[in-house]
């Protein structure tokens, strides 16, 4: 100043873990440590996964119905972990890691029916049976996806995931579709587990796109719990000799660490 008063400040433009961005802070003198704050993080979270299939065919593998099989969905409950990076201007990557299954029992009903005649209402009925099919074995989700965050505590995701079949195993049924108080046979009620009990035919892995958004609440410095609600649509067939089409919506719950 006019007094030749002489004062040293040190700008650092570095990440502030309690406001989720990168800000500017001003500290007197030319010694400030200038490193980013906590810009890592990773995280453990359950998730809700819905899937849908959407089938286009009657045979794949050892698999063969009458019928074709029809669009179906499922519900499962499984888990995963995530780490990341934040960056500049609300951007975060990060690797997941998860389990997820393929839920839901699609069902082909056979294109041939044949009449019985119903004693207790002395009628005579159409008969017809069917074959179910679900997917035991579990998927092993690898992901990259992109945050970015328009809000403090809010953010949008973009990215790519790879599933890893971790077996062919399913489950297939013969079932009685109608009337409905009639079995396959004696003793055997109206449904039996049948072959095949796997599907070669089952992609080993499985490419998607992945959307969705997030909300993020700290409940320490360091620590925050998150909430997530992502689309996955499966470019990949789920086998390899024929279309059937899969995608999920999946609620996640979990809790991040920053370091």
């Amino acid at each position: 100043d006019a007094a030749d008063n002489v004062a040293d400040y040190t700008i650092c433009y570095i990440y502030d873990s309690r406001i989720e961005r990168f800000t500017y802070i001003i500290s007197q003198g030319t010694d400030a440590q200038c490193a980013s704050d906590k810009v890592w993080f990773a995280g453990l979270y359950g998730t809700l996964v819905h899937t849908y299939h959407n089938p286009d065919f009657s045979t794949t593998g050892s698999l063969s119905a009458s019928g074709s099989f029809s669009p179906d969905q499922g519900t499962s409950l499984w888990g995963g972990a995530l780490v990341g990076r934040r960056f500049g201007h609300g951007l975060s990557v990060a690797a997941r890691l998860g389990l997820s299954s393929a839920a839901g029992s699609m069902l082909a009903a056979d294109s041939v029916t044949t009449t019985v005649f119903d004693t207790a209402g002395n009628v005579y009925r159409t008969y017809q049976q069917g074959t179910s099919v679900s997917v035991t074995s579990p998927y092993l989700d690898l992901g990259l996806t992109a945050e970015w965050f328009p809000e403090r505590n809010v953010y949008l995701i973009g990215g790519i995931q790879a599933s890893i079949a971790l077996g062919n195993a399913v489950e297939t049924q013969r079932r009685v579709l109608r009337p409905g108080n009639y079995d396959l046979g004696p003793g055997l009620g109206d449904r039996q587990t049948i072959e095949p009990s796997s599907i070669s035919s089952i992609n080993s892995l499985l490419l998607g796109l992945v959307g969705g958004i997030g909300a993020t609440y700290p409940v320490s410095f360091d620590a925050s719990v998150f909430a997530e609600a992502t689309y996955t649509y499966m470019l990949s067939s789920l086998v390899s000799d024929a279309r059937w089409g899969t995608s999920a919506l999946r609620a996640n719950i979990g809790l991040r660490y920053r370091w």
